[in-house]
């Protein structure tokens, strides 16, 4: 059996294989479909973004046991390069599950979606990956440390946006992950942000300051919490140790599992994860956004505690900035990315008064360019 990320013997010393190394189906004589995947899911697994490829790994069961993971997961679809190209679920035992290929299509997923949704009238949401996963074509690119981290957007749908966003947006999907909106526990969507360690696991809980029933607002107002502007949301203590025991259960029996169906070849030693309390006060795994294997932890960039992630334009307007990094902030009006905590709040008429400005700017440009033109061209011919 082929120790994956160890050492091979060769006439000219030991080979090491590179964790991201891309493997070609015909170099893959004597591994097994096993491992395959493990090298496939261990060129993906690494990212600061939305980490897709867990999702396989905590579907598979553990062969020798026959055990899932315990772990609840709102129904996720996977988009590939714009198309969808796996369904994920939690089966109502509680395991996770992949629906059937004949069901993956845009008028099965809007169907199921729709149905029984959340009373907000929020029906989903699409996380927008920052970078393209990895194909096994592909040469060996590690991304440097001193590399900014990719973002992911975070966009919200109601029933009209998200027919819109599956019918009508084909060349604007990309990839990243549909996920079906999990109504909250109380009358303000709160998502629960957990940085965990084998030794450590903190948790963070920002609550977005509307109400999510109320529709007269946008979706992406009423749903934002980590990934908005902070004028959007709070950031609030999580008492008790329940959550956090819960949390970190639920982190301990991922990692353990991931490790099982990939006989030791993936060991996952930090994760900055998403999740959600419902109504009924379940814990939802949304989707991890940093990942770090154990085997790498000298080579690659340290864990995320931000997870690169942001609300898409446009998104209602009520103060001067657009948080796009939990560092730095960016001015609405000319782009520019400055500190976040120089930014400040202006006046709705200091805004009007700038843009009509620009505007009158604009057409005296415009003019000037005319005349310019009307007086170089030639004289016409009688």
């Amino acid at each position: 059996r082929l120790g994956l990320g160890g050492r091979l013997g060769s006439p000219n010393g030991p080979i090491v294989l590179s964790p991201r190394a891309r493997v070609r189906a015909s170099d893959m004589a004597g591994l097994s479909a096993d491992a395959s995947v493990v090298l496939r899911a261990r060129a993906n697994m690494e990212c600061d973004g939305v980490a897709s490829q867990l999702f396989e790994l905590l579907w598979r069961k553990d062969l020798p046991k026959g055990l899932a993971v315990e772990v609840r997961i709102p129904d996720t679809v996977l988009y590939r390069s714009g198309a969808p190209a796996v369904w994920y679920f939690t089966s109502v035992e509680g395991s996770i599950k992949k629906k059937k290929k004949e069901k993956l299509n845009s008028e099965r997923i809007f169907d199921e979606f729709t149905r029984k949704a959340s009373p907000s009238g929020i029906i989903a949401y699409f996380v927008a990956s920052g970078q393209e996963e990895t194909v096994e074509d592909e040469p060996d690119t590690r991304r440097d440390s001193s590399e900014p981290a990719s973002k992911s957007a975070i966009e919200y749908f109601d029933a009209d946006g998200l027919h819109e966003f599956l019918f009508e947006r084909d060349h604007e999907r990309g990839t990243g992950i549909l996920q079906k909106f999990i109504h909250p526990n109380g009358e303000h969507n709160t998502m629960v942000r957990a940085l965990w360690s084998p030794n450590v696991c903190v948790l963070e809980r920002r609550t977005n300051r509307r109400n999510v029933n109320d529709r007269r607002l946008d979706a992406n107002d009423r749903a934002v919490t980590f990934e908005g502007a902070d004028h959007l949301s709070d950031m609030l203590p999580v008492h008790g140790s329940s959550l956090v025991t819960s949390v970190h259960h639920v982190a301990e029996s991922m990692v353990e599992h991931v490790a099982a169906v990939t006989g030791d070849g993936i060991v996952i030693s930090r994760m900055a994860l998403s999740f959600k309390t419902d109504a009924r006060d379940r814990l939802w795994l949304l989707f991890a956004s940093s990942v770090r294997l154990r085997e790498n932890e000298r080579a690659t960039p340290t864990l995320r505690s931000d997870p690169a992630l942001e609300a898409p334009r446009p998104c209602s307007f009520e103060g001067p900035w657009e948080v796009v990094d939990s560092r730095r902030a960016r001015c609405q009006t000319c782009a520019a990315k400055v500190p976040a905590g120089s930014a400040f709040e202006i006046s709705y008429r200091a805004l009007i008064a700038h843009a009509d400005a620009e505007a009158a700017a604009r057409r005296s440009r415009a003019s000037l360019a005319q005349e310019g033109e009307a007086q170089s061209a030639p004289e016409a011919d009688e």
